[in-house]
């Protein structure tokens, strides 16, 4: 993982974002590469996500947090990706 966010990050600044979620408890997972190099550390935390979002200057503004503010929310609730894979077909 570290060397495809190496070479995503060529002249831009990425995010790496993983959450794990079983039975309702859960980690998320960050870490921001530029320039070919990665910032930091990786963050291990409950709000993970939406500290790589901020970090790429994303404001929530309205919405409840940053994840939903680039529109990840959507995806938030995995019971409703088989639905609409099976409306989308």
């Amino acid at each position: 993982m570290d060397k495809l966010c190496e070479a995503l990050s060529q002249n831009r600044t990425i995010a790496y974002i993983e959450a794990e979620v079983f039975g309702g408890s859960g980690s998320q997972a960050s870490v921001i590469s530029t320039n070919g190099v990665q910032v930091g550390h990786p963050i291990v935390d409950h709000d993970a996500i939406n500290l790589a979002l901020r970090n790429l200057c994303v404001i929530k503004g309205s919405a409840i947090d940053e994840f939903e503010a680039v529109g990840l929310g959507r995806h938030r609730d995995t019971e409703e990706w088989l639905k609409h894979t099976i409306n989308d077909n």
